[in-house]
């Protein structure tokens, strides 16, 4: 049942627009949605809206698990669904919520949870609300408020009937999603465990002149190695860092590949040259119990036995506990001595610290 009541009807003149204040839209099980800021009557939203019904938004729970990688289970707020659906107690649940004008069954989202099952047993759960996100924006920024409350009413109901906690819930948004994501942990007291949001547009830190020498020393490559206590990690294991970025005010430079896999491994390496005085080029990879890197440039320039040359570079494999070092060496030049260059010592330092 839905009922649409008027608090307050009246125009007001904001920036030459003007908008009408205060009405509220409540369903049944759900509750109301106001169209108070911060929703509307403000800069940012001028414009007040009240979001569509849960029955035109249509939020859709499609769950897919270990036991059903391929094709998912729709399952609801209904128990009978639930129970005969491969929902484990015993895991994690993450919810997957897609943005503006895009679909729930878009593959990007399963295959979310086909990575996901590769690292973990987890109940995947990829929110479908396209009867909501395809409209203009500014109705599909209202309708969030609805795909956020049927996100927190869903993990109510696990709480309540399963003894779920929402501690083991992480809810996860793209674009619009993540305003729902939002949502979800407001309408739950901040109990959900963990919100991921994301965009592909970055935003640059507003203290940008405070953090500038920090900007300049990152990109210099001055920043290795990490401190005694590591470098937080970023996405699926962020969580293993609690507490660790939880200041305000902090400044974080993320170091990724530009092409999946994104995670890289930093690398420091010095090379003793021993051999004769030439020109060239000096490489190095790295072999360990995890995996082989490739070649990579140490130096260029001119080669001196007895000097110590060195670089960092990124590799897109961690190798683990390293068991050899291919040093490598060339030229461009043709040298009818036949020159012999060699390296006397070579030390490998990880982004931990250890060498």
């Amino acid at each position: 049942e839905t009922i649409k009541k008027s608090i307050l009807v009246k125009l007001i003149s904001l920036k030459h627009f003007w908008v009408i204040a205060g009405s509220e839209v409540c369903f049944e099980r759900l509750g109301c949605f106001s169209d108070e800021s911060p929703w509307g009557g403000t800069l940012q939203r001028p414009f007040k809206t009240l979001p569509w019904s849960p029955e035109e938004v249509n939020t859709r729970f499609l769950l897919y698990t270990n036991e059903n990688p391929n094709n998912f289970q729709e399952i609801t707020a209904d128990l009978s669904t639930i129970e005969s659906s491969n929902f484990k107690t015993g895991r994690k649940t993450r919810f997957i919520i897609h943005g503006f004008i895009d679909d729930g069954e878009e593959s990007w989202l399963s295959d979310i949870c086909q990575n996901l099952f590769t690292v973990e047993s987890v109940n995947c759960i990829c929110v479908d609300w396209s009867g909501g996100s395809r409209t203009a924006y500014s109705q599909a920024s209202q309708n969030i408020r609805i795909v956020g409350a049927e996100v927190a009413y869903l993990v109510g109901v696990l709480q309540s009937s399963f003894s779920y906690s929402p501690s083991n819930v992480h809810v996860i948004g793209h674009s619009l999603g993540a305003h729902a994501a939002g949502e979800a942990g407001r309408r739950t007291n901040g109990t959900i465990g963990r919100i991921t949001g994301w965009s592909k547009h970055l935003r640059p830190p507003n203290s940008l002149f405070n953090a500038l020498d920090k900007l300049v020393t990152f990109g210099l490559n001055q920043c290795f190695p990490c401190p005694s206590e590591g470098c937080p990690q970023m996405g699926h294991y962020a969580d293993r860092f609690r507490g660790r970025t939880s200041a305000e005010g902090q400044v974080f430079y993320l170091n990724t590949g530009d092409a999946s896999n994104f995670a890289r491994w930093r690398y420091k390496v010095n090379v003793t040259l021993s051999g004769k005085k030439v020109t060239g080029h000096v490489l190095v990879s790295l072999f360990g119990d995890k995996g082989n890197s490739r070649q990579y440039d140490i130096f260029k320039g001119t080669l001196k036995p007895d000097e110590t040359v060195s670089n960092e570079f990124d590799s897109d494999v961690e190798v683990g506990d390293l068991q050899k070092v291919k040093f490598l060496w060339y030229n461009n030049v043709i040298n009818l001595t036949l020159p012999k260059v060699g390296a006397s010592k070579i030390t490998v330092e990880r982004n931990d610290g250890a060498v």
